[in-house]
C-alpha cells in the first residue's frame, strides 16, 4: 500500500480545501479514510474546494497556489465539435511581463459534488476526476447503462465508485458521457487512484497515461 497518507487542510475566505498529491498510481486502490489525503513525491496535484464561489475561481485559486504568482486563463474546448461553451476544461498559467513573459499549459479536470468541487491538474498528460454522492448513485442505478460485461456493483459505495472511476476516464478521455460508460472497461484502464473524500462521497483520479511535461 505504500506510506501512509498525509493530511493538509486551510481556510481561505471560509472555505476549506483539502489537498492532495497523487501518486501515478496502480490501479484502484483500497478507499483511504474520509478527510485523509495522499502525497508523493512526483504526482498530480488534487483539491477539495469547498463552496467555491465558481469552479473555474476554484480552478484558478489551485494553479496559481501549485505553480506560483501569475495570471490563470481557463476555459473549455470539445473534442468533438470545437466549442467552447462546453467539453473538456482547459488552463493556461502565465507569469512575467515583456520578454520574461512565460506562459504554460496545465492538463486540468474537476467534478461538482455533495456541496463541493475537486479540481485536479497535472504537467503530465490529460487527467479526469469524478466525484459521486453515494446516495445519489443508489436512488437510481442504472446498471445496465454503467456495467461492461463481467462487471459487477453490488454496494451502494462499490456502485457510486464504479461511476465515479467510469467518468474519470472518460473524462481524461475527453469524450465525457457522449461515450457510453458500459464500454469502459475498469479492469483494462491504468492510473485509477480513490481519491480521499468526505463521508457520503467517492472520488476517483484517473491520472495521465505519460509521463512527459505539458
Amino acid at each position: 500500500m505504500g506510506r501512509q497518507p498525509q493530511v493538509q487542510r486551510r481556510r481561505d475566505r471560509g472555505r476549506r480545501d483539502h489537498r492532495s498529491r497523487v501518486p501515478p498510481g496502480p490501479a484502484l486502490a483500497a478507499h483511504p479514510a474520509p478527510g485523509a489525503g495522499l502525497t508523493a513525491g512526483l504526482g498530480d496535484s488534487v483539491v477539495w474546494h469547498e463552496a467555491p464561489a465558481s469552479a473555474d475561481d476554484a480552478l484558478r485559486r489551485h494553479l496559481v497556489e501549485l505553480l506560483g504568482a501569475g495570471e490563470v486563463t481557463v476555459g473549455r474546448l470539445c473534442p468533438q465539435c470545437g466549442s467552447d461553451r462546453h467539453g473538456r476544461p482547459w488552463a493556461r498559467h502565465t507569469r512575467g511581463a515583456g520578454a520574461g513573459r512565460s506562459s504554460r499549459d496545465v492538463h486540468v479536470s474537476l467534478s461538482r459534488g455533495g456541496g463541493y468541487v475537486v479540481t485536479a491538474a497535472s504537467l503530465r498528460g490529460h487527467l479526469g476526476v469524478d466525484v459521486e454522492v453515494v446516495q445519489d448513485v443508489a436512488r437510481d442505478w442504472p446498471g445496465d447503462l454503467v456495467l461492461a460485461a463481467g462487471e459487477s456493483a453490488t454496494s451502494a459505495v462499490a456502485r457510486a465508485r464504479c461511476w465515479a472511476a467510469k467518468e474519470a476516464v472518460l473524462k481524461r478521455r475527453g469524450t465525457g458521457l457522449a461515450v457510453p460508460m458500459s464500454t469502459v472497461l475498469l479492469r483494462r484502464e491504468h492510473g485509477l487512484v480513490d481519491l480521499p473524500a468526505p463521508d457520503g462521497l467517492v472520488a476517483v483520479l484517473a491520472g495521465p497515461l505519460t509521463h512527459a511535461c505539458a
